[in-house]
């Protein structure tokens, strides 16, 4: 701990891992410039930072993925299985749509990729303080291994699970719903990925994602995402139709609403809790245009975004799903959304994947036929 005036500031001890003497140097003057960063040490292999790793026992690690004698992406995979660590890839490799290097740092364990800051961007305030903002949310995650994650999903569940809601959806088996809108940030890609690997693209509804993240990497995620799971995954475009049995990802920098219950647009305004897109705009157009014919789903995630969005979503008679915390990568989010009564039904991603697998398209209800839904789930 240190001390600035009258407050204790947590020290992030933080170790950099690239293969780049200057770009290790440049992270360790950044860092330590700043009150509640501490570098404990650097790696320029992935078989170092791992050794490291278990040595130091940082708080944070932000990895290179270019690197000799194991790679970034081999060293995240090993460091979740031995001492399960936050973990910042850091990468100058290209991350575009053809790239999928960011997301298979992501399915090692990342928290999160972003693109390596040249020296002149981290000397202009804006950037550096986006560098720095991303490092403080990161080494506040709480990570679970993969020993860990395999051990709890294993487990039985208990009668009384912690924050669990009771459910007024049918059985798995026989859901319908016009639009499934989902939201996520930190971890969020793996369990995106997870939830909807199960679905069938015959019988699916059109289904919208928010997924907190650089602009830059929105296109890589839909393709990576589309080569993961069955249905086909599209950037959703402004005026586009919803098809059912389709993924939608909500572009960089855009706000994803709906103009009707089959009309898909986008716009710049202003962010919510800093983000563009954000999951409570989508949450709310939903409510507002499907109502008591939607499912919402908040994932594991940083933040509040989507709790004022899944309460209007239930208000509207949506049924609405949170990510249990024991499986989120970061629980801020689904809690967030849990406390303030949004959610209908708490449960782990496997669930989640289930019941959607289950879940069958059927066109926009008459509105007596809606009220009769909303009536039946309030």
């Amino acid at each position: 701990m240190t001390s600035t005036g009258d407050h204790e500031l947590r020290l992030i001890r933080t170790l950099v891992a690239d293969d780049s003497a200057f770009t290790c140097e440049l992270f360790k003057v950044i860092l330590d410039s700043e009150p509640d960063f501490a570098v404990v040490g650097t790696a320029s292999t992935g078989r170092q930072c791992i050794d490291l790793v278990r040595e130091l026992r940082p708080d944070l690690v932000t990895m290179d993925i270019g690197m000799p004698n194991g790679d970034g992406i081999a060293a995240t995979r090993e460091i979740m299985t031995i001492a399960a660590t936050p973990i910042v890839v850091v990468t100058a490799r290209p991350i575009g749509a053809g790239s999928p290097d960011a997301f298979d740092a992501i399915s090692a364990g990342a928290i999160d990729v972003i693109a390596k800051p040249d020296i002149m961007n981290l000397c202009d305030t804006k950037q550096r303080d986006t560098f720095l903002r991303t490092m403080r949310m990161a080494a506040s995650v709480r990570v679970i291994g993969f020993h860990a994650r395999t051990r709890r999903r294993s487990e039985p569940e208990a009668g009384n699970a912690r924050g669990r809601a009771p459910s007024s959806w049918p059985p798995v088996g026989e859901a319908e719903a016009t639009v499934i809108a989902i939201g996520a940030s930190t971890g969020g890609p793996n369990c995106v990925r997870r939830i909807l690997e199960l679905a069938n693209p015959s019988i699916a509804p059109p289904i919208l994602v928010v997924q907190h993240m650089g602009a830059e990497f929105i296109p890589g995620f839909a393709k990576w995402l589309g080569q993961s799971i069955s249905l086909p995954v599209e950037l959703a475009r402004h005026g586009g139709t919803l098809r059912p049995g389709r993924v939608y990802i909500a572009p960089g920098d855009r706000h994803l609403t709906l103009g009707d219950a089959r009309t898909i647009l986008l716009n710049q305004s202003a962010p919510i809790h800093h983000q563009r897109p954000a999951v409570d705009t989508l949450f709310h157009s939903v409510a507002q245009h499907v109502g008591p014919a939607a499912v919402g789903i908040v994932l594991t995630g940083m933040g509040r975004d989507g709790t004022t969005g899944m309460t209007a979503m239930r208000a509207a008679g949506a049924f609405t799903m949170a990510q249990d915390e024991a499986s989120c990568v970061a629980t801020g989010m689904p809690v967030s959304a849990a406390r303030s009564g949004a959610v209908s039904h708490i449960c782990p991603p496997e669930e989640i994947a289930a019941r959607l697998a289950k879940t069958r398209h059927f066109p926009m209800l008459h509105p007596a036929a809606a009220d009769q839904i909303r009536d039946e789930r309030k």
